[in-house]
């Protein structure tokens, strides 16, 4: 047998109708030849297909059951050092009604401000939307992911001060609940989703292929705001965070 002089670890996690399963394998690599071989799997007996095809939603014992499975897979592959993972569901938690529920897509939520009535970000509303969605989840495993942008060349005074307030209100309502921020830029994951002098709508039309659940709610052209959140956060996920 060669000596391989690199080995790298890669984790897959099959979220299935009647069972959910993380196989972690060891990659061997020696100049241009490789080979993979098992190194564990664990197979977690949750089937949420018969929640989905019998009741049309998973139940909230089976949505827990799963949340646990996930950290608990999150753990063994810290333990067994994996370089990167991907997760993917099947059509049980993909056809639920209740499947989106466990990923969830919020409006920024805004109020009326002024003689002129002009939106403006709602900072109590945002710290309610936020609390209440993280009451039973540790801070260790929340990241919040907010896009890094810069003026705009030829844009106004007061619509860059609107910007700004948004953001500080954004950043501050975060560092007073204490949970990590993490600053993307648009360039890098607009290049990662080939997006880079694109149309607006064209991240609408990349968020409905990569996510097709969440297309009902992104039928508007002027819902390309939540497309850029979506794929800002799954940029994230998939470059910086299989990295800690």
């Amino acid at each position: 047998m060669k000596d391989f002089n690199k080995v790298i670890k890669y984790a897959t996690i099959d979220i299935g109708s009647n069972a959910i399963r993380l196989l972690i394998s060891n990659i061997y690599i020696n100049n241009s030849e490789h080979f993979s071989t098992k190194n564990s799997l664990v197979r977690v007996p949750i089937r949420l297909g018969q929640d989905a095809f019998k009741n049309g939603k998973i139940s909230k014992k089976n949505i827990q059951r799963l949340l646990d499975s996930m950290k608990s897979f999150k753990l063994l592959m810290k333990v067994h050092d994996v370089n990167k993972y991907l997760a993917y569901a099947t059509s049980a938690l993909r056809s639920s009604s209740n499947g989106k529920k466990i990923i969830d897509l919020v409006e920024m939520p805004s109020m009326a401000e002024g003689k002129k009535n002009k939106k403006q970000v709602n900072g109590a509303q945002i710290y309610y939307e936020i609390s209440s969605r993280i009451k039973d989840i540790k801070k260790e495993d929340i990241k919040v992911i907010i896009e890094q942008v810069s003026a705009m060349p030829g844009q106004g005074v007061t619509s860059m001060f609107n910007f700004g307030q948004s953001f500080g209100i954004l950043k501050g309502i975060c560092s007073a609940m204490q949970l990590p921020m993490y600053f993307v830029r648009p360039a890098k994951w607009k290049k990662y989703f080939n997006l880079i002098n694109s149309e607006k709508d064209a991240s609408r039309t990349k968020a409905i292929e990569v996510f097709p659940y969440f297309s009902s709610e992104l039928s508007r052209k002027k819902d390309s705001n939540k497309a850029d959140a979506i794929l800002i956060a799954s940029f994230y996920y998939e470059t910086y965070k299989l990295e800690e």
